[in-house]
Parts: structure tokens; sequence; C-alpha cells
């Protein structure tokens, strides 16, 4: 009949590992699948978080009276991002939502390099652009290399 040494694996025991070696096949596949879903969702969240603002320099009093998105370069080289900026009783803070209230931070004006207004065009289209190019090369490499088998059956013709 069969030699066991001739497999390596006792023979009573490869019938009895069988379905244990299927179910890990289908649970590696199905951990890929969710591996990728995740993946595919966590995406949009992260490039959500991205935001692009204008290069040219606004004054801190414009700052205020935008109630825009703004990031304030420091005379130390330290970038601060803000929800926006307010003005009480001649100090100004940054204003940064945490929990739905809003965390001060006091301005020191002397130490303010530049402010910087939030793009939103920008950030909306660099979002796009980088959701929208990997998926098109994806698209493009899984359709290059499939390859239809339109073979029926039988002869293989």
């Amino acid at each position: 009949m069969f030699n066991e040494t001739k497999f390596n694996i006792p023979l009573c025991t490869s019938f009895a590992m069988m379905p244990n070696y299927i179910n890990i096949r289908i649970m590696k596949a199905k951990n890929l699948k969710m591996k990728v879903i995740c993946g595919l969702l966590a995406l949009p969240i992260m490039l959500e978080s991205c935001a692009v603002y204008k290069q040219e320099s606004i004054s801190i009093d414009t700052a205020v009276l935008t109630k825009d998105k703004v990031a304030v370069k420091t005379t130390s080289k330290t970038k601060l991002k803000f929800d926006q900026i307010e003005k009480v009783d001649s100090v100004y803070y940054g204003l940064n939502k945490v929990n739905k209230t809003f965390k001060k931070t006091a301005l020191d004006t002397t130490k303010i390099a530049s402010i910087h207004k939030y793009d939103k065009k920008n950030s909306t289209i660099s979002t796009i652009v980088l959701i929208a190019f990997p998926v098109i090369i994806v698209v493009v490499i899984a359709a290059a290399s499939w390859t239809p088998d339109f073979s029926f059956g039988g002869d293989g013709m």
C-alpha cells in the first residue's frame, strides 16, 4: 500500500488534518481580503487630513477676519496649524477644535514669521489626484495582466 515515510506525514494524520488545512487556507484568504478592504477604507481618511496652504503670506488681522484654517510659521521655524485665529482684548489666540470645544493657544505676534491661509481648492484637487492616480494604476495593471480564458471545455479549442 502506501509508504508513510515517502510523504513524511503519517497516513493516519494526513486525512484528519485535511479539514483544518482547508479552514486555515480559507481564513488566510479572508484575512487578506479584510486587510485590503481596511487599507482601501483607511486611505481616504488619511488623505482627508492633508491640507494645502496658499504660498502668499497674510497679516494676522486678515487671518482673524477670514475665520479659515491657517498655518503659522514662527521665527524659530516651527509650524503651527490652527482652525482659526481670534483676537480677544488685543491678544491673538490660535483655536484648535478638540472634542467639540476649542483649545486656545496664545500667539506672540513678535515671533510670527508668516501666516498662510488654507487653500480649499488645491486641497480638494490634491486629494482627488492622490486617490484617483493609484486607483487608475491598479486598474491598468490588473487589466493588462488579466488574460481571459475563452475555452468552453472539451479539447481546448
